[in-house]
């Protein structure tokens, strides 16, 4: 404090003015952070080293609170994404020289949400999670609503407003996901992502038992996609859209609403043959779904920090997409409801305006049924092979790699299992039309 104070201090000191001095002790709490610093082997239970009553604190902190600190109304010190073993902490990604959180490797201030939206960061501690790097570099994905008929659709007028409502079929939904995780799990996956609206209540508590009579060996993270929330809002009297994770042992990790609802326009809507409120045949139908106040980021240990935005929230730039830019996420996972990820859709750009920025890698997970619809097809089966997208996977660490993934046709067990290696996959570039 007499360092900061500009009072004599019992060692040499060149810098003067407090702002100057304030850098210097961010900059040797920076380099103190890095001993404690997820991506550091040393985190490994039993290899940790002493780094003093400080640090002991610091890392008791965020072990209890997912943070190192709080400042009250203003935001969160966390460790510096990315988080992910083996990751550059050089500073290559930023190129700026100017801007303050750019000369730091080890520590990061994310700020708080804005608009009665609140962040919430969670470390669980290793001995309840923690994602090998081999498993970490596997990534599964199922579309599990196929057919027509996997989904319906409902509409209502409210307020002279159109709402566009789906229901699973859980009879069928719910046995396609316990048995495309458990075979991804097989496989050795280390995170399986599915997309949205295709998990009910049930299908949690089945997915849940399921993996833990399994008892696998390895951990591994489960995004069951998102689905209606038991609980429903006081305000609308209507569920949120609510995706659970869950450890390979089928244990409740988070729960992420969604926090933008989505707008269907009128020319989707008669492209996926879906019903219309009466009078609105040409008006977009807004997702009748009440949406949640908190983003959640869980760094979990080998895996990295997680951030789940749900369709809509991947596509907005608050709070999602202004997170991102703060926190680095290793992952952005995005379970998604459309028609098939074909290469250029809004999806693509998003992954790249944020990936490129932040070094995130982003997954988006969609389910075939409403590209199904679009072909006028009753089944996955009788689409070709390979002919709806539903995966789509870009590492903003390798630039303008993106890897899209298909399925359709006679084939059975319709999951991806994806071997994260960019470099394999194929280059875009921009291209100037006459």
């Amino acid at each position: 404090m007499d360092y900061l104070g500009r009072r004599p201090v019992a060692f040499r000191c060149e810098v003067d003015t407090p702002q100057e001095r304030a850098f210097v002790v961010m900059c040797a709490l920076d380099q103190a952070a890095m001993r404690i610093h997820p991506s550091i082997k040393t985190r490994l239970p039993g290899r940790s080293l002493a780094g003093g009553q400080m640090l002991a604190a610091m890392r008791a902190e965020r072990t209890m609170t997912g943070a190192y600190a709080e400042l009250s109304d203003k935001g969160f010190v966390l460790p510096k994404g990315l988080l992910m073993p083996g990751k550059d902490r050089t500073k290559g990604l930023e190129q700026s020289g100017v801007a303050l959180a750019h000369q730091f490797s080890f520590l990061s201030f994310v700020p708080a949400l804005r608009k009665n939206l609140r962040l919430r960061p969670m470390a669980p501690p290793p001995s309840q999670i923690y994602v090998s790097d081999d498993a970490a570099q596997k990534v599964g994905l199922a579309p599990i609503a196929e057919d027509r008929e996997d989904l319906e659709f409902s509409v209502s007028a409210r307020g002279h407003r159109a709402y566009l409502d789906t229901v699973l079929n859980a009879a069928v939904t719910d046995t396609r996901i316990e048995n495309e995780v458990s075979a991804l799990l097989d496989k050795g996956a280390g995170l399986v992502v599915l997309p949205e609206l295709v998990t009910t209540s049930s299908a949690v508590v089945g997915l849940a038992d399921t993996l833990r009579l399994a008892a696998r060996t390895g951990h591994s993270v489960v995004l069951m996609g998102s689905g209606p929330s038991e609980e429903r809002s006081k305000e609308l009297d209507r569920p949120f859209n609510e995706a659970v994770v869950m450890t390979g042992a089928g244990e409740v990790l988070f729960r992420q609403r969604k926090l933008n609802a989505f707008n269907m326009a009128a020319p989707r809507m008669k492209q996926c043959v879906l019903p219309r409120a009466d009078g609105h045949d040409d008006d977009s139908h807004m997702e009748d779904c009440a949406t949640g106040y908190e983003l959640v980021l869980c760094d979990i240990l080998g895996l990295g920090r997680v951030m789940v935005l749900i369709c809509e929230d991947l596509e907005q730039q608050t709070p999602g997409g202004d997170t991102a830019l703060q926190a680095q996420p290793d992952w952005i996972l995005s379970p998604v409801l459309d028609v098939g990820l074909a290469f250029g859709r809004w999806e693509y750009r998003r992954a790249v305006e944020i990936g490129r920025k932040t070094g995130s890698r982003v997954v988006v997970s969609c389910s075939a049924t409403l590209e199904v619809r679009s072909l006028g097809k009753k089944n996955l089966t009788d689409t070709g092979p390979g002919a709806v997208r539903t995966g789509f996977c870009f590492d903003g660490s390798v630039e303008m790699r993106a890897l899209h993934l298909e399925t359709g046709g006679p084939a059975s067990g319709h999951h991806m299992l994806v071997e994260w290696n960019p470099i394999s996959w194929k280059k875009h570039k921009l291209v100037e039309e006459n």
